[in-house]
């Protein structure tokens, strides 16, 4: 048996993003981890779940394919680039028993979202290079469905055609950060090279 996700369930994870420590000319080269903490609805902008069907006393439901971000708490390497990190943030959720229909809160029909390993569920997370399934989501409770087969088959296929969509994404925002290093790394020195020429005018000049 699957307990059902609901909305105040915890989802914890441990993420790479590549960092800008303060103080460096540009972005490490190699990711560094995050340790990610959050409730399921997050801020509730991209969350799915069901403001009328309630469990155990009021908590709301859960959506498959329901995102627990932006602005998951990311908690790690000091880095200036860290808030976007965080407005990009992802958590998401893939497996649900099909045949349990239900409404979200923008009145689209979906399926209640269920824990893979009975209490705990994969979440796929954001991340550099490639997003992840390193969160995990904890949903201890008493309200319980089954999943088939096929439906952990969908469940994946879901989560691996997703993976691969941010993957190449990600690898578009890290050429475009690349860029606007190199470029910035440029500018800087030119503007070094001319404060120094303007210096040693001063200094020797006439």
């Amino acid at each position: 048996m699957h307990m059902v996700l609901k909305d105040m369930d915890g989802v914890v994870g441990m993420d790479l993003h590549k960092p800008w420590p303060p103080g460096s000319p540009s972005i490490s080269p190699a990711p560094a981890p995050y340790g990610t903490v959050s409730p399921l609805i997050g801020l509730g902008v991209t969350a799915k779940f069901t403001p009328t069907v309630l469990v155990m006393g009021g908590f709301k439901c859960i959506c498959v394919q329901s995102d627990t971000g932006p602005m998951i708490a990311h908690i790690g390497t000091p880095s200036i680039t860290l808030p976007i990190d965080m407005a990009a943030s992802a958590s998401k959720c893939y497996f649900a028993n099909p045949t349990v229909m239900v409404r979200d809160q923008t009145k689209s029909s979906g399926n209640l979202a269920v824990a893979l390993a009975m209490v705990t569920n994969p979440n796929l997370d954001c991340g550099s290079p490639v997003p992840t399934p390193s969160g995990t989501a904890i949903a201890p409770g008493t309200v319980v469905t089954s999943l088939s087969i096929g439906a952990v088959v969908a469940g994946m296929a879901r989560m691996a055609g997703d993976a691969a969509i941010q993957a190449v994404l990600q690898r578009f925002m890290d050429g475009a950060g690349d860029r606007a290093t190199a470029i910035a790394n440029r500018l800087g020195s030119r503007m070094f090279a001319s404060r120094a020429g303007r210096a040693a005018l001063r200094a020797f000049g006439p």
